[in-house]
C-alpha cells in the first residue's frame, strides 16, 4: 500500500502510530496513542497517491467539516486534523465495540426491540445530518458501530460520511464538481433505485431506502433484495420487488412489515417524508431505553405527517415487547472503529487464567504446610474443615518481569498483546506444561497426614523407603522448629513449589 504512515511515528508532535487497523480505497486508519496523556486514538490518513488528487482532497474537508458540525453524541468525534508527509489526516474517538455487519455474523438476527432500538438512535445522527442539508449515501450495518456508554447502556455511532453529498445551498457549486451526473457510489445491497442511476440528484429519501433495508437485515440476517451479482441486485431494485418481513418471520407483526416496505418504495415520494416519521412508525416496537432519542430527532427536524401527540413516553409501554437479549455482549470488545474483535483466543485465555489460580492455591497451601507448619495441639478436623483456603502469601502476587517491562500497562484500554510479544506465548506454554503436572487432589490428604505425624513425633525422621510425598510432608515439621532448609531441597519441594513462582506471571500475562 502507498500509506504514508508506519508503526512509530509521531504525528502533529503528539501521537505515535502503533498499529494498522482497517485500510479502504482512499486512505488507512491506525490506533495512535497520545504522547502525554494514558489516551488512544484513531487517526485516518490519506494514501500518498489519493493525497495528490483534488476531488479527494475536497471530499476529505467536506468529512470533516460534516462531523466538526455535528454535535450527537452517535457520530464518532473529531478530535483533530493535520498534515504528515503531504498526507491529510484526522483524528477521531477510538471505540470500543463492534458494528452491526459483525454483529449480525456472530449472533444471527436480533430482537424486534434491539433492532429497533439501534436504528432509533441512528436515526438521531440521521436527522441531524439531515437538518444541516447533508445526506449519507452509504448507511449499511458496516457502518452503523455499537460502543457502550459508562454507565453499560448501548450507544450507535454513525461512521463514515466519506460520501455524503451536501444539499445546502451555499455549497451547490463545490457539489456539482464532485459529483457527476453519472457518477454512482454506496454499497448495491442498501442503494435506492435513484441513487443506482445517479448519485448526483438523490434526497433524504435514499437513507430512508438504505434503513429500511437495514431493519430488514438486522431481523432476518437476510436482505429483501438478496442476489448473487451486482447486475441482478440492480434489475430487482429498479424492476422487481423486496421480499416482505413476514415470508422470512411469519410470526412478526405485519405493522411491522408495513413499515420496510414503505420504505421500500420505488418512488421516493411513497417513502415516509423524512427521518423523524420512520423513527416515530418505529417507536411502537422500540425498548424504554431507546425511547429518549424521540425527543432528540424531533427537536432537531420536526415531523411532516406523523402526530407528535402520538410520541411514546419515556415510561410508557411498548405495544409489543418480545424477549430482549442483552445489550451487552459477552464477546471481548475491540478499541477501534472498524477492526473485528478476536473471539478465538477468548477460551485459552480462560484456560490460562484458571490454570494460574489452581497453580497458586495448590501451592500456597503446600508452602504452608511445609513452612507455616500448626502448632501439634491444633484439631487437625478443623483446618481440614476449611474448603477453599486462601493463603495471605498469595493475595497480591508480584508482577512479573514482562508485565512491569510493558509501557502499556496502565492504559486502560484492551491490547492484543499476545502479538506485540511473542515472548509471552512462550512463557504461557511453559507454564500451562509445568501446571499439568500438578496434582492438588491429593495435598489436603497429605497435609492432614503430617500434622497427625507432627502431633505424636515432632522430630521422628522418615524412613528411607518412604514416598516422596510423605517424605516432603513429614520432613517439613522438623526443620521449620529447628533451623531453615538447606539450600539442598528435595525433588517434590521443587516441582511443587514451581507453580508458585509462575503464577504471578501468569496473572499478569493473561492482561491483554
Amino acid at each position: 500500500m502507498d500509506v504514508s504512515v508506519k508503526e512509530g511515528d509521531v504525528l502533529g508532535g503528539t501521537y505515535r502510530v502503533e498499529r494498522v487497523i482497517g485500510a479502504g480505497g482512499m486512505a488507512v486508519v491506525v490506533a495512535a496513542i497520545h504522547m502525554f496523556e494514558p489516551e488512544r486514538v484513531a487517526i485516518k490518513i490519506l494514501y500518498r497517491k489519493a493525497a495528490k488528487s483534488k476531488e479527494v482532497l475536497k471530499r476529505f474537508e467536506r468529512e470533516q467539516r460534516t462531523i466538526r458540525q455535528m454535535r450527537s453524541e452517535h457520530v464518532s468525534r473529531l478530535l483533530g486534523a493535520g498534515i504528515f508527509k503531504d498526507s491529510p489526516y484526522m483524528v477521531m474517538e477510538l471505540l470500543k465495540g463492534q458494528d452491526l455487519s459483525d454483529m449480525l455474523k456472530s449472533r444471527g438476527a436480533l430482537s424486534i426491540e434491539e433492532s429497533a432500538g439501534y436504528l432509533l438512535q441512528a436515526c438521531e445522527a440521521i436527522a441531524e445530518a439531515h437538518a444541516l442539508g447533508t445526506i449519507h449515501r452509504d448507511l449499511k450495518p458496516g457502518n452503523l458501530f455499537l460502543t457502550h456508554r459508562a454507565d453499560g447502556s448501548p450507544c450507535i455511532k454513525v461512521l463514515d460520511f466519506g460520501i455524503a453529498k451536501s444539499n445546502d445551498p451555499l455549497r451547490k457549486p463545490e457539489e456539482s464538481e464532485l459529483t457527476k451526473t453519472t457518477a454512482v457510489f454506496g454499497s448495491p445491497f442498501y442503494m435506492s433505485p435513484e441513487q443506482m442511476i445517479s448519485s448526483k440528484d438523490v434526497s433524504a429519501s435514499t437513507d430512508i431506502w438504505s434503513i429500511g433495508v437495514i431493519l430488514h437485515e438486522l431481523l432476518t440476517k437476510t436482505l429483501p433484495f438478496a442476489e448473487k451479482s451486482p447486475d441482478r441486485i440492480c434489475a430487482r431494485v429498479l424492476n422487481g420487488s423486496p421480499t416482505p418481513l413476514r415470508e422470512t418471520k411469519p410470526d412478526y407483526p405485519a405493522a411491522l412489515e408495513a413499515i420496510i416496505l414503505r420504505c421500500l418504495q420505488r418512488k421516493p415520494a411513497d417513502r415516509y417524508k423524512n427521518v423523524t416519521d420512520f423513527a416515530l412508525s418505529l417507536a411502537a416496537f422500540a425498548p424504554p431505553w431507546a425511547l429518549s432519542s424521540l425527543s432528540r430527532i424531533v427537536a432537531v427536524l420536526p415531523p411532516v405527517e406523523m402526530d407528535l401527540n402520538a410520541i411514546p413516553s419515556v415510561d410508557d409501554e411498548p405495544t409489543y415487547r418480545p424477549a430482549l437479549a442483552s445489550s451487552v455482549s459477552d464477546e471481548p470488545e475491540s478499541p477501534t472503529l472498524y477492526v473485528r474483535p478476536k473471539s478465538s483466543r477468548l477460551p485459552l485465555r480462560k484456560m490460562l487464567i484458571v490454570s494460574a489460580v489452581a497453580a497458586v492455591f495448590a501451592s500456597g497451601l503446600f508452602i504452608g504446610m511445609n513452612v507455616r507448619q500448626p502448632a501439634a495441639s491444633v484439631d487437625p478436623r478443623a483446618t481440614a474443615s476449611v474448603s477453599s483456603p486462601a493463603p495471605v502469601a498469595c493475595a497480591a502476587p508480584v508482577a512479573s518481569e514482562d508485565e512491569s517491562a510493558d509501557p502499556l500497562k496502565d492504559v486502560p484500554i484492551e491490547m492484543d498483546l499476545d502479538e506485540t510479544s511473542p515472548a509471552r506465548k512462550q512463557a504461557e506454554k511453559k507454564r500451562a506444561a509445568r501446571d499439568a503436572g500438578a496434582d492438588p487432589s491429593g495435598l489436603l490428604a497429605q497435609y492432614e497426614a503430617s500434622l497427625s505425624q507432627s502431633s505424636g513425633a515432632a522430630s521422628a525422621r522418615p524412613p528411607a523407603s518412604s514416598a516422596p510425598g510423605s517424605a516432603s510432608a513429614t520432613a517439613s515439621p522438623a526443620a521449620s522448629s529447628k533451623e531453615p532448609a538447606p539450600a539442598k531441597t528435595p525433588k517434590t519441594t521443587s516441582t511443587s513449589t514451581a507453580p508458585a513462582s509462575t503464577s504471578s506471571s501468569g496473572s499478569g500475562s493473561s492482561e491483554r
